[in-house]
C-alpha cells in the first residue's frame, strides 16, 4: 500500500469518525444502539437444535422405558434417519430409547424394523418411508411453528 492510498484510507476513517460523532451530538449525546439481527443461517440452526431438544424431551417424556429391551430412557430413536426433515419431527418415526439400543440400532436397525413392522404393521412402516422420501425445505416460520406445537403438546 503506498503512501496516497494510507492517506486517502485515514481522511475516510477521520471522516466516518467525525460524522458519527456529529449524529450522537444530534441524539442529545446519546450512543444509539445498534441492533445486531441474527443471521438467517444462525436462525435456522438454533431453531432446528432447539426443535431437536423439545422433541426428542417429548418423545421420551411418552416413554416411560426403553422400547426394546425395557430399561430406563435416555435418548430419542428415530426409525428414520434425522437427515429426513420431512420425518425428523413426526412421532410416528421416533420411541424412547437407552443409550444402548440407540447406538445398536443406528448402525444395524433391522431388529427396530421389524419392531415397528409387528407394532404398527407393514403399511404403516411403508407409509412413513414414503413420508421420508418427500421433498421438504422447512422455512424458518415452519421450524417456529412445529417447535410451537411441540412445546405446546408437551
Amino acid at each position: 500500500m503506498n503512501p496516497s492510498e494510507r492517506l486517502a484510507k485515514a481522511v475516510a476513517r477521520r471522516t466516518r469518525r467525525a460524522q458519527r460523532i456529529q449524529d450522537n451530538a444530534e441524539l442529545g449525546g446519546r450512543v444509539a444502539k445498534r441492533v445486531k439481527k441474527v443471521p438467517k443461517a444462525k436462525l435456522r440452526k438454533r431453531l432446528v437444535k432447539a426443535l431437536d431438544k423439545a422433541f426428542s424431551l417429548a418423545v421420551r417424556a411418552k416413554c416411560s422405558k426403553c422400547t426394546f429391551c425395557g430399561g430406563p430412557v435416555e435418548h430419542c430413536f428415530h426409525y428414520v434417519t434425522r437427515s429426513k426433515y420431512s420425518v425428523r419431527w413426526d412421532f410416528r418415526n421416533a420411541t424412547g430409547s437407552c443409550a444402548g439400543c440407540n447406538f445398536r440400532y443406528e448402525f444395524d436397525p433391522h431388529f427396530a424394523i421389524s419392531y415397528f413392522i409387528s407394532f404398527h404393521g407393514l403399511p404403516a412402516y411403508e407409509q412413513l418411508i414414503r413420508d421420508g422420501n418427500q421433498i421438504s425445505k422447512h422455512s424458518n416460520d415452519d421450524l417456529q411453528g412445529i417447535l410451537d406445537g411441540i412445546k405446546g403438546a408437551a
